[in-house]
């Protein structure tokens, strides 16, 4: 195939891909986020379009989990359970643009 006729990555597309897959593999907290980042950096097409496909899947998932600690009265766990919460999502938030980047170059060096 031609350089011509490849598709150009697209920020939506890696955007929803970054989502649905996040959320199908939301039970793996390392492996979820870095298949749907590297799936998602593959579908963007570029580093940037990567990075800004990360932004709205870390926003769902820290408003998920604020949503969460709501409906459980998790607040009764305390720093512990606060401290837990930040963990979970510095570790989503770092392993999703780090997967997500490489996802991208390796699109870009496959393409040429």
């Amino acid at each position: 195939m031609n350089r011509e006729h490849q598709e150009d990555g697209s920020f939506w597309i890696a955007t929803l891909w970054m989502m649905a897959i996040s959320l199908a593999l939301i039970w793996l907290t390392v492996l979820g986020p870095l298949v749907a980042g590297f799936v998602g950096g593959r579908k963007a097409g570029s580093v940037a379009a990567a990075i800004a496909a990360t932004i709205v899947p870390i926003a769902l998932n820290a408003i998920l989990l604020a949503l969460l600690w709501d409906a459980f009265d998790l607040w009764r766990f305390g720093a512990f359970g606060r401290n837990a919460l930040l963990f979970s999502q510095i570790s989503y938030t770092l392993t999703l643009v780090i997967a997500a980047v490489i996802g991208a170059v390796s699109r870009r060096q496959s393409i040429g």
